[in-house]
C-alpha cells in the first residue's frame, strides 16, 4: 500500500469523526519522505524498505549507542536480534540475557555457543571486578541492588555501612583476595537487627533490605553460594545467552544490572 491510498483510506475509513477532521485539514502529508539509500545502506543489513527496494542496515558503530526494537508479539524483535546476531558473531562476542527462552535456538547456527541457566551460574555480587577499587565497588553494589528492589537512599547507606564493615572484617582492604557473600550480608543485616535501641526507621531499613536478601539467598542459593564463580572476564569474550525464565521480577532485573555494571566497571578499570 502506497503512502497516498493509506491516507485516503484513513480519511474514509472508520475512524472517529475528530481524527478524521484532524486529517482532512492536515496541509502537509504526514509520512516522513522516504530515505536516501546512502543513508540508509549499512554494512549489517536488516531489510528492505518496500516501496524502493533499498537495503537498510546498521553501521558498527552504531552498536555502541542504544537500540530499541518495539513492536507487539510476533511482529520480528526477536528475529531483528537474530539477523543481526548470525551476522557478528564471528567477529564480535554478543551476550542474551534471555527472559523466554528464545536465544537458545541460536545452538542450532553457531557452535561457540553458552547457553547458561540461572540455576547453574555461579558469582559472587559482593567482589569486585579485576583491577576494581573494593569502595567504587560496594556503592555501585548498592546503586544495583537498592534500584533493583526499589529501597530508599537511607537503605543504601545502611547497606554501604554494613559492606564497608564486611570487607574490613574480611581484610578486603588490606588486601585479602576473600570476600563476603550475600549469605555474610544478611547475616549482619540480621545481626544488626537484634541490637538493642535502634529508632524505630533504621529497623524499619534493615527489615526492608533482609526482605530482600532473603529472596536472593532463598531463590537463588546455589548461584550465589560462592566466594568467586564464573570468571565474568573470561565470558566478555565469548557470545554468552543467560536464561533467567523462572525467576521473579526483582531478581531478574537485579541480575541485570549486576552484569551490565560489571561489564561496564571492568572495561573502565582496565582500560
Amino acid at each position: 500500500m502506497t503512502k497516498k491510498s493509506f491516507f485516503d483510506e484513513m480519511i474514509s475509513g472508520g475512524i472517529p469523526g475528530k481524527y478524521k477532521l484532524f486529517l482532512q485539514e492536515m496541509d502537509e502529508d504526514p509520512f516522513l519522505p522516504y530515505p536516501f539509500r546512502e543513508d540508509i545502506e549499512g554494512p549489517i543489513p536488516l531489510g528492505i524498505v518496500p516501496e524502493t527496494m533499498d537495503v537498510f542496515g546498521l553501521f558498527p558503530e552504531e552498536l555502541n549507542q542504544h537500540l530499541l526494537f518495539g513492536g507487539r508479539s510476533g511482529s520480528g524483535k526477536t528475529n531483528a536480534n537474530r539477523i543481526i546476531f548470525t551476522q557478528l558473531y564471528p567477529l564480535i562476542p554478543c551476550w542474551f540475557i534471555d527472559f523466554k527462552k528464545d536465544y537458545r535456538h541460536f545452538l542450532q547456527h553457531v557452535k561457540h555457543l553458552l547457553v547458561i541457566r540461572w540455576r547453574k551460574f555461579r558469582s559472587n555480587p559482593l567482589r569486585p571486578p579485576p583491577g576494581t577499587d573494593p569502595i567504587k565497588w560496594l556503592q555501585t553494589f548498592a546503586d544495583i541492588f537498592c534500584m533493583s528492589f526499589a529501597l530508599l537512599a537511607a537503605s543504601k547507606a545502611l547497606l554501604i555501612e554494613i559492606l564497608e564493615e564486611l570487607y574490613d572484617k574480611y581484610g578486603v582492604f588490606q588486601g585479602s583476595n576473600i570476600y563476603p557473600t550475600m549469605f555474610e550480608l544478611h547475616e549482619m543485616l540480621d545481626r544488626r537487627s537484634k541490637k538493642k535501641g535502634l529508632p524505630w526507621d533504621v529497623k524499619g531499613y534493615i527489615a526492608r533490605s533482609m526482605n530482600k536478601t532473603t529472596a536472593c539467598i532463598k531463590i537463588m542459593k546455589e548461584t550465589f553460594n560462592c566466594d568467586d564463580g564464573f570468571p565474568l572476564h573470561e565470558l566478555i569474550d565469548k557470545n554468552v545467552v543467560f536464561e533467567l525464565d523462572g525467576l521473579m521480577d526483582e531478581l531478574q532485573t537485579f541480575m541485570v544490572n549486576y552484569l551490565l555494571a560489571w561489564v561496564f566497571i571492568f572495561r573502565i578499570e582496565n582500560r
